[in-house]
């Protein structure tokens, strides 16, 4: 049995929700009783006041919104009129209240309680899922249209994106949806394109043919919207392309791999203010004639030449690979703010030859020379330091101005003057590369440091202060293995601890081989406002009791942890992920979480595999994942209701009885290995994605829902495995997405896909023929193999949107 579901379309729902819009709003401010009738064909609302302890009857009109009102009462708050007679600008502030709509003046609304008023409504909801999965279609998948295919295309009205693989039709005024913000055009396109054809709305086009570029483009057929252009084409230099790219406003152009051609200005719109190059330009910069307003540049691998004849607006500047040119910008470039240079880049730079306006700098990978007095900008702010570069910094050598420093691989030279960084007062985050291991002193780094990342090898000892008090996030390598529990102090027989990490902190990240030097997590090792904890892969020791911060949001407890939890994260009230490393498997308790939990995800590892007894579980968990060898039977309550995404182990292979699955669940992955029959009650009916493992190969004969328990199913992924006759029928009625994987090659029966699929996606081993007796009118995309005969395609069917999985189109 199969539920009944109405489809409808934009205009139906407007009507069948226009009630929404036709009621008053009634507000009692004194605690007295409005009885508003009103006779509603507008969305205006009449807001009616009382005065008096008495009951008023009103009759209201919504052409009423003129008048103004005076209360003097001060237990009344008039909202009706509150804009000086401006009758269109009369504004009702809403909120949501115990079921009631009543005005505020917050202007706020409770949308917990708007959500679950929609969401009850069958109507609304099943029209809803049913639009998401339409959504999802049309948005997050890349569709190959023809011409023809896109103007019989159901939904191009909802089209942001149109990729054409080619086409034996014209594109021609209002074949382009007008909303279409990306067209792409495929290497076997060469269809013309007439003036309008593109649409008023076009951002970015994107064309991949390599021989014709513009050719097929008629003069005046590029919209004013349309902003950058990517074009795989060295013929976009030719007379026709000139006309066509004349009068556009394109702002950006990027070259395809091949372009090496010099050019003149007028080559181009004068709009144009960014080109980018790819791999094979190489040119002579004197040959050149720039557009006129070009301020970005970016060079591909291959360019290799002096850099002369630069326009002298240019703000942005990016080297490819191969550049290893002497560089001198001093006056010559007075507005460039960005330098990125390339990896192979080793040229002595002298002072002042990045001239003054420079404000982030990129010295890519093979630089190593000594830094200059007076090279680096006063008022840069992001310097990244090349992975070759491995001299002592000098004092005064950095700009005071720096925000951002980031350190590469090969730098690890002692920093004995406190004055060198730690007089970057305006230094916020600081980046050490891989070799850096040298001991850090107070006062070493600058006060007002927010972030700081070690490299692999850094493995010092930390006192007190050697991480400035301001620092919110640190990360340590994969050699750091230092302890960090507070050191006690005496001072006249008062015992105080002084801390190593800064009571500033708020997120910390271990490498590899942390341990805490060997010794338990306590009360002492965690500042109390830390929120983020991420344990590295060698982490296995105790966590004490009441050890961790109280308001902890984030813990991961490392790949070998493996210890109790019992007790141990009791005072995590605020605790929202928990994730467990690849090793953890103990039992699990009521004491393994907090009373008034608000655990929100948890994951476990690839070992757990310990009974999930009923009410371990926060309530509040709405994610939980099992791992990968978890293959207990699960009890009624093992899940919580309230968990929406569940993802079952690769092992779990047990039946699913009544009730097992909370009816909370949205998201179901049953993991690699189950294979167990399914009937009605199996699937919760508010799952409304669910995947079948890959062993799964089970009838579905009893898998449908019956008619009253309504089923929210409206995608389907089986498995490789899964290649059993889908009987007519099994299928519950609604859902919208089947995909098949892999082994699938069973005939298609007449009814058996509902009317409600949209979309079919089969595998690469599918053969059997495909007609409009086995496939319903509702679908709009099918996706086949492009090794698939398609003689076994009706014309009916084949004239229907299909892809096929053959990348020589793109």
């Amino acid at each position: 049995m199969s539920f009944f579901f109405c489809r409808s379309n934009k205009k139906e729902i407007r009507e069948k929700n226009s009630y929404n819009n036709n009621n008053n709003i009634n507000n009692n401010n004194n605690k007295n009783n409005n009885n508003n009738n009103n006779n509603n064909n507008n969305n205006n609302n009449n807001n009616n006041n009382n005065n008096n302890n008495n009951n008023n009857n009103n009759n209201n009109n919504n052409n009423n919104n003129n008048n103004n009102n005076n209360n003097n009462n001060n237990n009344i708050i008039n909202n009706d009129n509150d804009n000086d007679n401006d009758n269109n600008k009369n504004i009702n502030k809403i909120k949501i209240k115990r079921k009631e709509i009543i005005l505020n003046k917050e202007d706020k609304i409770d949308n917990s309680i708007l959500f679950f008023k929609v969401w009850r409504n069958n109507y609304l909801k099943y029209t809803i899922l049913e639009y998401l999965c339409l959504y999802e279609k049309v948005f997050f998948q890349k569709k190959l249209f023809t011409v023809e295919s896109l103007l019989n295309y159901p939904y191009r009205e909802w089209l942001t994106f149109i990729f054409f693989c080619n086409s034996s039709s014209p594109l021609t005024n209002g074949c382009i949806p007008s909303q279409v913000l990306t067209l792409q055009l495929g290497k076997n396109f060469t269809s013309n394109v007439e003036k309008g054809a593109l649409g008023e709305s076009l951002t970015k086009l994107i064309i991949l043919n390599t021989s014709i570029g513009l050719g097929n483009f008629q003069v005046g057929s590029i919209p004013l919207s349309l902003k950058k252009l990517f074009i795989d084409s060295s013929n976009i230099l030719n007379d026709h392309s000139v006309k066509v790219l004349r009068n556009s406003c394109i702002e950006c152009i990027e070259f395809g791999p091949y372009f090496n051609l010099s050019f003149k200005s007028y080559h181009f719109p004068t709009s144009l203010t960014s080109m980018i190059f790819n791999n094979e330009f190489n040119q002579p910069l004197d040959n050149i004639e720039w557009p006129l307003l070009m301020k970005r540049i970016t060079f591909g691998n291959d360019f290799n030449n002096p850099l002369i004849n630069l326009p002298s607006e240019l703000e942005y500047l990016r080297l490819g690979r191969n550049f290893n040119q002497s560089i001198n910008f001093d006056l010559l470039l007075p507005n460039l703010t960005t330098l990125i240079l390339g990896l192979n880049f080793n040229r002595e730079l002298k002072s002042n030859s990045l001239g003054e306006s420079l404000t982030e700098l990129n010295l890519g990978s093979d630089w190593n020379h000594p830094i200059p007095l007076g090279l680096l900008p006063i008022d840069l702010k992001i310097l990244k330091l090349s992975n070759n570069f491995n001299y002592p910094l000098e004092k005064d050598t950095l700009p005071t101005s720096l925000e951002v420093l980031v350190f590469g691989d090969d730098w690890n030279q002692t920093i004995e003057d406190s004055t060198i960084l730690g007089s970057l007062l305006s230094l916020k985050s600081i980046t050490f590369g891989k070799s850096f291991n040298q001991i850090i002193l107070p006062s070493i780094l600058p006060f007002n440091l927010k972030s700081i990342i070690f490299g692999e090898s850094f493995n010092q000892t930390l006192i007190h202060n050697s991480i400035p008090q301001t620092v919110e996030h640190i990360e340590f390598g994969s050699s750091f293995d230092q302890d960090l529990t507070s050191q006690p102090l005496s001072d006249s027989g008062d015992i105080k601890y002084c801390t190593i990490l800064p009571l500033s902190l708020k997120s910390i990240q271990f490498g590899q081989n942390f341990t805490n030097g060997k010794k338990p997590i306590n009360f002492e090792t965690f500042p109390s406002k830390v929120i983020s904890i991420q344990f590295g892969s060698t982490f296995n020791q105790i966590i004490e009791d009441d050890s961790l911060p109280n308001g902890l949001e984030f813990l991961y407890t490392g790949f070998k942890f493996n210890q109790s939890i019992s007790n141990s994260f009791l005072n995590l009230t605020l605790l929202k992920t928990l994730k467990f490393g690849y090793s953890f498997n103990q039992e699990l308790n009521l004491k393994s979480f907090p009373i008034g939990s608000s655990l929100k995800r948890i994951d476990f590892g690839k070992s757990f595999n310990q009974v999930l007894l009923p009410g371990v579980i926060p309530s509040t968990c709405t994610y939980l994942h099992l791992g990968q060898k978890f293959n207990k039977p699960l009890l009624v309550g093992s899940i919580p209701f309230g968990v929406t995404t569940l993802q079952l182990s690769k092992e779990y292979n047990h039946p699913l009885p009544f009730e097992v699955l909370p009816n909370s669940l949205t998201y179901l992955d049953l993991g690699s290995s189950f294979n167990q029959v399914l009937d009605k009650s199996s699937i919760p009916s508010s799952v409304y994605e669910l995947k079948f493992s890959n062993y799964f190969n089970k009838p579905l004969s009893t898998f449908n829902y019956d008619y009253y328990n309504k089923s929210c199913l409206k995608i389907l992924t089986f498995g490789s495995e899964f290649n059993s006759q889908i009987e007519p029928g099994s299928l519950p009625f609604g859902i919208s997405i089947i995909k098949f994987n892999s082994l699938f090659n069973q005939r298609i029966l007449p009814n058996t896909f509902p009317t409600s699929v949209t979309s079919i996606t089969f595998s690469k081993d599918f053969s059997r023929p495909l007609s409009i007796d086995n496939i319903p009118s509702s679908v709009i995309h099918l996706s086949l193999h492009y090794q698939y005969d398609k003689s076994n395609l009706s014309p009916e069917i084949e004239s229907l949107i299909c892809s096929y999985d053959d990348h020589n189109l793109l």
